[in-house]
């Protein structure tokens, strides 16, 4: 193959689905990107991609292909920052690390300077990614629940408690917020759902927004203890009973299993959720109401 750097536009378009959120990333134009895909499509002999509702999907055929770029972007990641750390370089390791947001907002946004301050030449990005699915265009993804699909290092950083809470002032007593039915079959909306009997009256894609509208609407939700505990507006429905644990977990490309900037990000999140435990252990208990 002649043109390698056509396997970066490959890769591009292959983790984002569309040529133009893959000039974006890339930092250049549509017709550029269009214009090395369909190089490498005459370099292959196939067509790499395969459109279906809006999207370029991986030609199966090319499988094979995908495997090797893939496993050349993490090795040559891993092996770059492995010279900057045995040189003590002071070039930048960018990173970029997908999570819900409540993770990213509640979790590691109030100790990124802790990572700031021990590596100072990181460049770390958050991203609001759902809970579910790959890594895409991020080096580290933290979701709920284990990743079953990609050749990914995957481990269990900790777990987040759930509890139903209500509002003080609320008077819709069997009326609650619940996340959409894409999350349905979380532990924490069956609870909910079994505890009120009926479906939500509202809904909505994250639990942040959960706590935003239970303080509007003043109705009931399956809210983190962590958050939910430290409102004096908020009282837990089920005070006795045990907390619903949700499992949080870290994923990474296998070709970056050693890589230093890696494994120092997954430690540093590490901390964040045994921080996290130790914050939910002295926050003072709600009033049961």
């Amino acid at each position: 193959m002649d043109n390698w750097d056509d396997l970066k536009f490959f890769l591009a378009v292959h983790k984002t689905g569309t040529m133009v959120s893959a000039a974006k990333i890339l930092g250049t134009n549509v017709a550029t990107v269009s214009r090395r895909i369909e190089r490498l499509n005459a370099e292959v002999g196939t067509a790499v991609f395969v459109k279906s509702a809006g999207h370029w999907q991986l030609n199966p055929s090319v499988q094979g292909l995908l495997r090797i770029t893939e496993d050349f972007e993490g090795r040559l990641a891993n092996e770059l920052n492995w010279i900057s750390n045995r040189t003590g370089s002071l070039a930048t390791t960018r990173l970029k690390i997908g999570a819900p947001p409540l993770i990213t907002d509640r979790v590691l946004a109030p100790r990124i300077g802790e990572a700031f301050e021990n590596h100072p030449n990181y460049s770390i990005e958050l991203h609001d990614r759902p809970s579910g699915g790959g890594l895409n265009d991020v080096d580290i993804l933290i979701r709920a629940g284990r990743p079953e699909h990609g050749r990914l290092v995957t481990k269990r950083i900790g777990d987040i408690d759930f509890r139903l809470y209500g509002h003080k002032d609320g008077t819709r007593k069997t009326a609650w917020v619940g996340l959409t039915q894409a999350s349905e079959d979380m532990a924490h909306m069956r609870y909910a759902r079994d505890y009120f009997g009926h479906e939500p009256s509202l809904r909505a894609t994250q639990v942040m927004s959960l706590y935003q509208l239970v303080k509007a609407t003043r109705l009931s939700a399956a809210l983190p203890v962590f958050m939910a505990a430290a409102d004096p507006d908020l009282y837990p429905l089920e005070p006795e009973a045990d907390p619903i644990s949700i499992d949080i977990w870290i994923a990474y490309h296998n070709s970056r299993r050693t890589d230093p900037a890696i494994q120092r990000t997954v430690q540093w999140v590490s901390g964040c959720f045994k921080n996290l435990v130790k914050q939910a252990e002295l926050e003072p208990a709600s009033n049961t109401f």
